[in-house]
């Protein structure tokens, strides 16, 4: 009888065994993550976001960049986020540096997720940079910037109008407080609406956060990612709200909900 019993139990507990084990693998993934090496300091106090769902951490990959740090999602073929520490002698020297490049597919990642620029010949959009070539200060971070895992489908009027009003502001932004951090990435709703070819799939808003650590103050700018001159500022909390993703773990709710001012994107700031 007792036999019987625990044939009949165990199947239960080995699935149970494998749910569990499942789930501290995802979320070790998740927790692994997190636990970012510095990326060339361009995180704050060298500290990377974290995914809270556990789902969205599945087939992530940090890479690290001469100017920049990505978080690649093999799930949506894009970035979920890019980090910059953006200073005002980066962004002087960058002034001087040819901006010209080539995009290439990211041969660190494994071949089965990775973007390809091909993908984007006959769509209709742009490969769109998150972190920009113009914020470099060598042609070698110009070249890296042109990696497929720094690209998300982008509207081309968003990327060639307002977003870049956007990236010019943030610049000034830098030259004139002398340093802030920037992450920028997409935001993807739930039900997958539209992909390009290889799956890629597009998002329905980009968004820019910007932390002063001079005031200790952040807020974002966010776009629709279509042809539209309109844009809102928005908190951290809203934008982490929309991804599922804290990306700045140790901050203060107070400045996270909190929103400071940022100038009107404008194309004056190159």
């Amino acid at each position: 009888m007792m036999r019987n019993q625990l044939e009949h139990i165990r199947p239960n507990h080995i699935a149970m065994a494998l749910s569990l084990a499942l789930f501290s693998l995802a979320f070790g993934q998740q927790s692994a993550f997190a636990r970012s090496n510095h990326c060339n300091n361009q995180y704050l106090d060298n500290q990377a976001p974290e995914i809270k769902q556990v789902d969205r951490a599945q087939k992530v990959t940090e890479l690290c960049f001469d100017g920049y740090a990505a978080a690649y999602s093999g799930i949506t073929r894009t970035p979920l986020w890019t980090a910059e520490h953006l200073t005002a002698d980066r962004i002087r020297k960058a002034h001087s540096v040819d901006d010209k490049g080539d995009f290439h597919a990211e041969t660190r990642l494994p071949v089965a997720v990775r973007s390809s620029a091909a993908t984007y010949e006959k769509s209709a959009y742009d490969p769109g940079t998150l972190a920009p070539a113009e914020d470099f200060t060598s042609q070698q971070a110009v070249a890296q910037s042109f990696s497929m895992a720094n690209v998300i489908p982008q509207n081309c009027w968003n990327n060639r109008d307002i977003w870049r009003w956007i990236e010019g502001t943030t610049r000034h932004l830098a030259l004139t407080k002398g340093d802030i951090y920037v992450i920028t990435g997409p935001v993807f709703t739930n039900e997958v609406k539209d992909a390009l070819k290889d799956g890629t799939r597009v998002p329905t808003k980009l968004f820019k956060i910007i932390y002063d650590p001079h005031s200790h103050q952040a807020a974002a700018y966010v776009v629709f990612n279509k042809r539209t001159d309109h844009f809102n500022v928005v908190s951290v909390a809203k934008i982490e709200a929309m991804t599922g993703i804290d990306f700045f773990p140790d901050m203060p709710r107070s400045v996270k909900n909190t929103a400071m001012h940022l100038p009107v994107p404008s194309s004056k700031w190159k």
